[in-house]
């Protein structure tokens, strides 16, 4: 799987090694590639959910969406103290962004190819840079997969239990690579999961 796609492991993640990117790929081979066949290559189910749930979230209901996740953590968050939840619906829409444009791009191997990268800038940075512990990050990332189906039933978009599924199946992922680049950046130590 890692050789199949040719994970690009830059400079930035110099410090994984060879068994934390073993983990990771473990990871998203369970979660993202269909159990049914032996592939190297991923879900195209997974991968075309993602490409419909994507071009669902226009600018609107991008917004929509922040305002539920928001709503959700204000209403049932007592392990995020309230300033830091301020600063986290600041970076909501960046990092929901970033999800979707990481979810795009599943279907495109060069881009693939930058997975790692890429989850790095675009979800870690943001939520490391609010010193969010891995508990924040859990509740952060269960919350945007938790708002999502009732906001797709909300807008009446056909099959929204499978497209909900799908991004679960992607966040898990996501909070995986999230979890072992924030392990291994806190203690300077390669560790995996």
């Amino acid at each position: 799987f890692i050789v199949h796609h040719r994970f690009e492991a830059k400079k930035r993640l110099s410090y994984l090694n060879y068994e934390d990117f073993d983990y990771l790929a473990s990871i998203l081979m369970t979660r993202w590639r269909n159990p049914n066949i032996v592939s190297c290559q991923l879900s195209t189910q997974l991968r075309e959910n993602l490409r419909v749930l994507k071009v669902y979230f226009t600018r609107e209901n991008l917004l929509n969406y922040k305002t539920a996740i928001r709503s959700k953590l204000n209403s049932t968050t007592k392990k995020i103290e309230s300033s830091k939840l301020l600063q986290i619906e600041s970076k909501l829409v960046s990092i929901n962004k970033g999800l979707l444009m990481i979810a795009g791009s599943l279907s495109q191997a060069k881009q693939f190819r930058d997975l790692f990268p890429d989850i790095v800038e675009k979800v870690w940075i943001p939520m490391n840079q609010l010193n969010m512990t891995k508990s924040e990050m859990k509740i952060i990332l269960d919350t945007i997969v938790e708002t999502l189906e009732p906001l797709l039933e909300a807008l009446s978009i056909p099959d929204g239990k499978i497209l909900t599924q799908c991004w679960s199946d992607f966040v898990i992922g996501i909070k995986s690579v999230s979890y072992t680049h924030l392990r291994a950046h806190e203690t300077g130590r390669n560790l995996v999961c």
